[in-house]
């Protein structure tokens, strides 16, 4: 199936839609379709105001049991890959690990609306304790970035479990050589990288394009100074690990941000004709 998937996620508030709209204008005169994931939680209602979509060549709402959410993401997109096998297809959702996770997305794009770094960033105290929680719990680690939940009416991934003495966590590596061994792998340089981030801003690592958003309103100083420090930090980390995450501005003229190289459009642009010659 050569149907290309674009994932928008992000804190509440931070325009996802509005990216989503601009990412429709510069895929045209492709029309993508839109699909809008909310998980339902009873007895609390998922309640949300609908906005027009007239880029989108379909646009519906998927609301999902978490415990289901893998299987009725695949099951959507692959209903819209049955009628049109070249479709992009947008999924837009809230910052929930578990919305991450459902699918192998061909690109992930963050939306950041500005943020100060206290927000944004932890401590150095935060994370050596996020560190430990990790290589101690890896079911709280689990539930984090993959968004598995145990117990019933969830996904029922994560075995309720107790501690064992057969148990080994961070607390029996007295020397710390083993936990240093560790964290210089790969694996390890991710999640210490990760666990910099507070939960709301962990998407980033993931992701191929954050879009910086001011179109609602100017950011103060110490957003762009913030943002200049994860710029840095997810540079940092995508030498190490071989990837790639593009920082792009949304910008209120069409025109000036298709005559730029590293704006949205043409970065979706490249990003979505790079993902059509890797089918899933």
């Amino acid at each position: 199936m050569s149907v290309v998937t674009l994932q928008i996620t992000g804190p509440a508030d931070s325009g996802k839609t509005d990216v989503a709209n601009h990412i429709a204008t510069a895929l045209a005169p492709s029309r993508p379709y839109y699909l809008r994931v909310d998980a339902v939680r009873p007895p609390h209602p998922n309640l949300r105001l609908s906005r027009p979509l007239p880029l989108m060549k379909n646009a519906r709402r998927l609301l999902v049991d978490p415990g289901s959410i893998y299987e009725s993401v695949s099951e959507a997109i692959g209903a819209i890959a049955t009628i049109d096998p070249d479709a992009i297809v947008i999924v837009e959702n809230d910052n929930e690990p578990c919305f991450r996770a459902a699918y192998p997305y061909h690109v992930k794009c963050f939306v950041l609306a500005g943020a100060k770094e206290h927000d944004v960033f932890r401590s150095q105290k935060e994370v050596a304790d996020a560190i430990r929680l990790t290589m101690e719990d890896t079911g709280a680690f689990a539930s984090a970035v993959f968004g598995m939940e145990a117990g019933p009416g969830d996904s029922s991934i994560l075995p309720a479990t107790e501690a064992t003495p057969a148990t080994r966590s961070a607390n029996d590596l007295q020397d710390g050589s083993e936990v240093q061994e560790f964290l210089e792998s790969d694996i390890g340089y991710e999640i210490a990288g990760r666990m910099r981030l507070k939960d709301p801003f962990q998407a980033i690592i993931e992701s191929e394009m954050v879009v910086l958003n001011d179109a609602k309103r100017p950011w103060t100083q110490d957003e762009l100074s913030s943002v200049k420090r994860l710029h840095a930090h997810c540079t940092a980390m995508n030498q190490r690990l071989e990837r790639h995450c593009f920082f792009v501005p949304i910008t209120r003229s069409v025109e000036e941000d298709r005559n730029n190289r590293y704006s949205l459009s043409n970065t979706v642009v490249r990003l979505t004709a790079a993902a059509k010659n890797q089918p899933l």
